[in-house]
């Protein structure tokens, strides 16, 4: 082909790839050696330790009062530190007053130790004062929050009415020998399902590394869920073996509750309790995303075979969702072939709706298979593509290969040589015409750029100060955005073609680092067409 038929043909397929403004996907595989790689995590790996707890203020909760125009919160907190205590207060409302009494009865002059700083609080950088006290008494410290209707503005006084907290304290102890240790009970984050939180307090984070366990100092151990809704709950955490914390009375505590809903909780762990003379307070935050779950693999699976390529079409129940990624094992009897996943649709009729995944013949060469042996698909699963938590589960499904299919696979197997190599096509599909060496070189589009991406909820892209001493560089920016990694990739792309970019490298900070492993390993790109 000339390369001027070549470039019409491929700028047919670019202009046709933007105007359905997606990005061709990668059919994705590997070896056997590779299964591994792709287990499902275990939470206890996700655990988050610290040695320091954070409360939040609610002028109309509980811990409050309100005479006439004066509000007031209370709370009383534990200090355990050895050299100094750091209490962070931060509050979008303007008007409050903090005080702080130490254990043995005296205020503490907070204002001679305030040190003005900000806390990224979802997308905005919220103003908070520091206090470092040095020389803390270990004991119970009074921490008082006031405020008045004369001080605070109007805007604030409506926002002091609504069930989110009024402001946050952020409490640093220096001692690092008291850690509490929390991890999810579960990744299958998804309405209706069990799911909770264990914790425990040690002396070093987590104990996988060795830790020892304080399993007798705890006096109080609570959950408190965030909802959707910004609305909050509170339950004990046990240590009774029934809510997901091991054996009873090993020092585990655990928490569960079945979501209803689909969005973003917080579940908050707050433990108190006392090492030798010493009274502690110790508190995480996981952030979860909870998933519809009606998606779900009905165990059947067939297959139609092409000249060199087998395509599994698995069946779905009703998928409340378009698009999914998918993963599964490619066995054939006790012989592994291959694993397969990849960005997958839905497709089907309404009765009968199936994702499809796709199998290059040359696997099954290179396992040495030479007949037409049934296949099936082992540790088969199907994810939420926004947030990867998986919603359907499968262990072992067989593939159903029609006798006209059956024959043709035989065929191919047979004349099929033995690769000497795993090839670029094995791993992730043939490459579309439009990311061809050919193409490229003929191309008018921009060659070797650099794009620099900048992190979650950034409003600015941080690269665009340094950046320049790249050669061609672009500065991607979605100020202020929270999306999702694939959200993100679809947004690089769209830049990309917007600038003309035919081929590029990615210099990334924060999200746009797993944006960009995420961008290269399922969708064909600029990426791909990077020169050396």
């Amino acid at each position: 082909m000339g390369a001027l038929r070549l470039l019409l043909v491929a700028l047919a397929l670019y202009v046709s790839c933007v105007a359905c403004a997606s990005m061709p996907r990668k059919k994705l595989a590997g070896p056997p050696e590779d299964f591994d790689l792709h287990d499902m995590p275990d939470p206890e790996e996700g655990t988050i330790s610290s040695n320091s707890a954070m409360v939040s203020v609610d002028l109309d909760g509980p811990s409050s009062s309100r005479v006439g125009a004066e509000y007031s919160w209370s709370a009383q907190l534990p200090c355990d530190a050895d050299n100094s205590l750091v209490l962070t207060f931060l509050s979008p409302v303007e008007g409050l007053v903090l005080a702080l009494t130490d254990p043995s009865g005296n205020q503490v002059p907070l204002a001679s130790l305030a040190t003005p700083t900000t806390f990224p609080l979802d997308t905005i950088e919220v103003p908070a004062t520091s206090y470092t006290i040095p020389n803390p008494i270990n004991g119970v410290y009074k921490v008082e929050v006031t405020g008045s209707d004369d001080v605070i503005k109007a805007s604030d006084l409506a926002a002091l009415a609504t069930s989110d907290p009024d402001a946050f304290i952020m409490w640093f102890n220096d001692n690092y020998d008291v850690v509490l240790n929390t991890q999810l009970t579960t990744y299958s984050l998804t309405v209706g399902s069990d799911m909770g939180v264990a914790a425990y307090v040690s002396d070093a984070p987590s104990n996988r590394l060795g830790a020892r366990m304080f399993a007798d100092s705890i006096a109080s151990a609570e959950m408190t869920i965030t909802f959707p809704n910004g609305s909050e709950y509170t339950e004990n955490m046990y240590d009774d073996g029934l809510h997901a914390d091991a054996d009873p009375n090993d020092g585990i505590y655990g928490a569960v509750f079945v979501p209803t809903r689909t969005g973003s909780y917080t579940m908050q762990s707050t433990l108190c309790g006392k090492t030798g003379d010493s009274v502690f307070i110790r508190s995480t935050q996981h952030l979860v995303t909870v998933v519809q779950d009606n998606a779900e693999y009905t165990g059947q699976a067939t297959a139609t075979v092409s000249s060199d390529t087998i395509t599994v079409s698995l069946e779905l129940t009703s998928p409340p969702a378009a698009t999914y990624k998918a993963y599964a094992e490619v066995w054939s009897g006790d012989v592994s072939v291959c694993w397969i996943g990849g960005v997958v649709d839905v497709t089907g009729t309404t009765a009968t709706q199936v994702v499809q995944l796709e199998i290059d013949v040359q696997w099954l060469v290179l396992a040495g298979l030479t007949t037409s042996s049934p296949l099936s698909l082992r540790n088969v699963r199907l994810q939420d593509l926004e947030t990867s938590i998986p919603v359907s589960l499968h262990d072992d499904i067989p593939v159903q290969i029609p006798a006209a299919h059956a024959a043709t696979l035989q065929r191919v197997l047979l004349s099929t040589p033995v690769p000497a190599f795993i090839t670029e096509k094995m791993r992730v599909g043939a490459r579309p015409l439009l990311f061809t060496p050919e193409y490229v070189s003929n191309s008018t589009g921009q060659v070797g750029s650099t794009v620099f991406l900048h992190g979650y909820c950034s409003k600015t892209n941080p690269w665009s100060e340094s950046g320049y001493a790249f050669a061609d560089p672009y500065f991607f920016l979605n100020p202020g955005a929270s999306v999702s990694h694939d959200t993100f990739a679809n947004l690089v792309n769209t830049f990309a073609t917007a600038n003309n970019l035919q081929s590029y490298s990615l210099v990334a900070h924060s999200q746009g680092g797993p944006v960009s492993v995420h961008l290269g390993n399922y969708y064909w790109s600029g990426l791909d067409t990077t020169l050396p």
